[in-house]
């Protein structure tokens, strides 16, 4: 500490708020000193999948999810597929607006994400869905769902999460398989 950070304590001290500034001017020098030499510590690029919600749903009913996927990653991934133990079938699917009754669900084979970028699933554009699912699903219920996704030549990875069950918005509407494009 220099000789006028000296002086500028010692009269701090005389009115009694000293203790606090002396200790943040000698963490500071002290975590100045020690971060000088070390190396800057870094963390592996990653993929990360937020936390999942998924609508109810009577057994046999389908139920959208909601989530995002960050790729923190400098090359795009490619989601693949999802599953889940209560349905045979999960779907991604592009719809204008799954709350709006005569919007058009097309089936995507997969979705890409660009790096440094985050991608939404949810009830508008990109989504994703389970179909006739094999038990009921309560509001506040945790279901496991996984999410496959790939970089390109490389081996799947699967991201196994816990969703949890709410209520399906006003108007939620997964049209029948029939009007689907595939």
């Amino acid at each position: 500490m220099s000789r006028r950070s000296l002086t500028f304590a010692a009269l701090y001290l005389t009115i009694g708020i000293a203790a606090p500034l002396i200790a943040v001017q000698f963490s500071q020098s002290s975590s100045e000193t020690i971060n000088a030499h070390r190396a800057p510590v870094r963390t592996p690029p990653t993929v990360v999948v937020s936390p999942v919600t998924l609508t109810e749903a009577a057994v046999g009913e389908d139920s959208a999810l909601v989530f995002h996927v960050t790729n923190g990653t400098s090359s795009t991934i490619t989601l693949t597929a999802l599953s889940s133990p209560v349905s045979s079938l999960g779907l991604m699917h592009y719809d204008e607006n799954m709350c709006r009754a005569h919007s058009t669900m097309v089936e995507l084979p997969n979705i890409s994400i660009a790096p440094h970028s985050v991608q939404e699933l949810g009830y508008r554009f990109q989504g994703a869905m389970l179909m006739k699912v094999r038990q009921e699903l309560r509001l506040g219920a945790r279901v496991a769902v996984s999410v496959m996704w790939q970089r390109h030549n490389s081996a799947p990875v699967t991201t196994r999460l816990w969703a949890t069950v709410v209520a399906a918005p006003a108007g939620l509407n997964f049209g029948s398989m029939s009007s689907m494009q595939m």
